[in-house]
């Protein structure tokens, strides 16, 4: 499958990226910590509009609030996308590397299928998948969605080694 995340900072263009790079799917960011992404709406129904197989993804800072907390507050802020979409955790080093970030990760991701009914996937690039261990992660059966930019050449690449 072909498509884009696309989030705030894409906001004057994101009709055409949709058009032209959204082969087969979009994925707005429906937060950043506790503020809502305004464009989340707007872009994901321009792509519901052009059948593009949807999906939302969180960015939250682990400073501001334990996983549980947050995954609530994500949960209330998507409630009407439930059924209709897929859901990410989007994982970067701003969210904190360290080994215990990982389990702060699986309890959000934990928290927010026990209060949406939806199991939730996580999204991060090559390096921080390889860069620590994800297999409590793994063994809870998330999705990855694996950010690995590689040669831009146009050719696929195949799936990158993980290490579990």
């Amino acid at each position: 499958m072909n498509g884009i995340d696309i989030s705030f900072w894409q906001r004057n263009n994101y009709k055409y990226l949709i058009d032209k790079y959204a082969k087969d799917f979009v994925i707005a960011r429906a937060t950043f910590d506790f503020g809502v992404d305004q464009f989340c709406d707007p872009i994901y129904q321009y792509a519901k509009s052009k059948g593009k197989n949807l999906g939302v993804y969180f960015f939250p800072l682990t400073e501001s609030s334990d996983p549980e907390t947050s995954a609530d507050w994500c949960v209330e802020q998507v409630k009407g996308y439930i059924g209709n979409t897929v859901f990410f955790l989007d994982w970067e080093r701003t969210n904190g590397t360290d080994v215990s970030k990982i389990w702060w990760a699986l309890r959000w991701l934990k928290r927010f299928e026990e209060k949406s009914g939806v199991k939730p996937n996580i999204y991060m690039n090559t390096s921080t998948v390889r860069e620590f261990n994800w297999s409590e992660v793994s063994v809870n059966d998330n999705g990855l969605w694996l950010a690995d930019y590689g040669p831009n050449d146009g050719y696929d690449h195949g799936v990158p080694d993980i290490p579990y």
